[in-house]
C-alpha cells in the first residue's frame, strides 16, 4: 500500500498516482490476481434509533508470486435524530475506516459527528464523511475485492476519504443532507490542515430514485462534484451515473472526470446477480485514461453469505435492516432509509 502522504500537497498527488499505477499493474499486467475473503457483513440493524452497518473483512491477496493477509473494515454506527416538537432532534455518528496489509502497514480514519435534525434536513458537524463518500453514489465494492477497491477509490469517490485514511490530518467540517420527494441532496465542507498549508474540500451530490418505473424495477440517477484547493492549486472532479435493477439483478454505470492527475476520465460499470438468496455473482469493469497511465481493469467474483441469527433473538427480534447508503441492493422491503445513517459518519 501507499505510505502516508507527506505534508506537501504536490507530493500527495505523486503518492496517490503511484498507488493507482500499482493497482492497475496488479489487475491487468498479465499476472493472475486473486482475493479470498471471510466477511462479517449484512448483519446491519437499527433498533430504537441506534444503528450499525458496514463490513469487516479478513482476506488473502495474491498473484502468481506471493500472497499477503489484508484486513479491511468500513463501519458506521450511531443514533438517529428525528425532527419534531416531541422528538429528540440531536444524534451522533461514528465512522470507522481502516486497513491492515500484512507487515506493510496499517491506517485508521475515524469520523465522529454530531447531527441535528430539522424539518429542512439534517446538519452535521465534527468530522463528517464527504457526500461523495456516503449517501449518494454507488457503494458497490469493485469485483468484491476490497483491496483493489481501495486502490481505485480516488477514481470513483472522494479525495477527502482517501487523503484522511492515508494521512494524519483530521478533515474537520460540516455537512447538510436534505430530502425532497424522491430526490436527496447533500453538501459537505472539510478542512485538512497540513503543516504550513491546508486543503479546503467542498462537495455536493444528489440522488433521484425513480421508484415508479414499475412494480418490479427500480432506477436511480446520481451525481456529485468535489472541489478542493490550497494556496497553490485548485482542482475539481465530478461523477454522474445511473443504477437500475430488480430483485436479484442490479447494475450501474458511471462516468468520472478528475483534474487531480492533470485530467483523468473514468468509466465504471458493475452487475450483481443473485443466483440464490445466499449466493451472488458479480462483475465489474473500470477504464481510466488521461495524461497519465491508462488501462482497463476488470474482475468477476462470487459471494456466498451465511445467515447467522442468535437463537435467543430468532423469535423475538424487532430490529430492522438499515439499507446501505446510495445502494439499491440493500433497500429494506418498504424502501425506507435512516437519514442519519446516510449522513452521519
Amino acid at each position: 500500500m501507499v505510505s502516508p502522504p507527506p505534508g506537501d500537497t504536490g507530493e500527495l498527488k505523486d503518492e496517490i498516482l503511484a498507488s493507482l499505477a500499482l493497482g492497475a499493474g496488479v489487475a491487468v499486467g498479465g499476472a493472475a490476481y486473486g482475493q479470498s475473503s471471510f466477511v462479517a457483513d449484512g448483519a446491519s440493524f437499527s433498533a430504537d434509533g441506534f444503528y450499525i452497518y458496514g463490513f469487516v473483512e479478513l482476506s488473502y491477496v495474491g498473484d502468481n508470486f506471493s500472497s499477503e493477509r489484508f484486513l479491511r473494515g468500513d463501519l458506521d454506527l450511531g443514533f438517529s435524530p428525528t425532527a419534531g416538537i416531541s422528538s429528540f432532534p440531536i444524534g451522533f455518528a461514528l465512522g470507522i475506516d481502516a486497513f491492515d496489509f500484512g507487515g506493510s502497514g496499517s491506517e485508521t480514519a475515524l469520523y465522529p459527528t454530531v447531527i441535528v435534525a430539522t424539518n429542512f434536513g439534517e446538519f452535521s458537524a465534527g468530522v463528517p464523511r464527504s457526500v461523495l463518500d456516503r449517501g449518494y453514489l454507488p457503494e458497490n465494492i469493485f469485483a468484491r475485492s476490497t483491496y483493489l477497491d481501495l486502490e481505485l477509490s480516488l477514481l470513483r469517490g472522494s479525495f477527502v476519504n482517501y487523503a484522511y485514511l492515508l494521512g494524519d490530518e483530521i478533515p474537520w467540517g460540516v455537512r447538510y443532507d436534505g430530502e425532497f420527494g424522491t430526490t436527496r441532496v447533500g453538501f459537505s465542507y472539510n478542512r485538512i490542515d497540513d503543516p504550513g498549508s491546508g486543503v479546503d474540500a467542498f462537495g455536493a451530490a444528489f440522488r433521484n430514485e425513480l421508484d415508479a418505473v414499475s412494480s418490479f424495477y427500480e432506477m436511480a440517477f446520481f451525481g456529485g462534484i468535489e472541489h478542493f484547493r490550497d494556496s497553490s492549486y485548485s482542482e475539481t472532479s465530478f461523477t454522474i451515473g445511473v443504477e437500475g435493477g430488480s430483485d436479484g439483478l442490479v447494475g450501474g454505470l458511471s462516468y468520472t472526470n478528475s483534474n487531480f492527475f492533470g485530467g483523468v476520465d473514468t468509466v465504471s460499470t458493475y452487475v450483481d446477480f443473485d443466483v440464490t438468496d445466499d449466493f451472488t455473482l458479480s462483475g465489474s469493469v473500470l477504464n481510466f485514461s488521461g495524461s497519465g497511465p491508462s488501462d482497463t481493469i476488470y474482475g468477476i467474483a462470487g459471494e456466498y453469505r451465511l445467515q447467522i441469527t442468535p437463537m435467543s433473538t430468532r423469535a423475538t427480534s424487532t430490529t430492522t435492516a438499515v439499507p446501505a447508503m446510495g445502494s439499491m441492493r440493500f433497500r429494506s422491503a418498504g424502501g425506507s432509509e435512516t437519514r442519519a445513517a446516510r449522513s452521519g459518519a
